[in-house]
């Protein structure tokens, strides 16, 4: 979902919703969503790559280069 709409926000419901599908709404947290892109923002970090994911709060995270 990042990198499809790299540029623009997507929001926690749309990132769940690709990680975890239609019964999202069981294991969807919070606490997971951020987890995950931490996770995803050090394997960019260690791959060198000019991508950066930014947190709007209360809103989503957006890929930018």
């Amino acid at each position: 979902v990042l990198f499809q709409k790299k540029g623009k926000l997507a929001s926690r419901d749309e990132i769940a919703e690709s990680i975890w599908g239609e019964g999202m709404l069981d294991l969807y947290s919070d606490w997971a969503i951020d987890k995950t892109l931490s996770r995803l923002r050090a394997k960019l970090a260690n791959l060198g790559l000019l991508y950066q994911l930014k947190t709007y709060k209360k809103q989503g995270f957006s890929l930018e280069i």
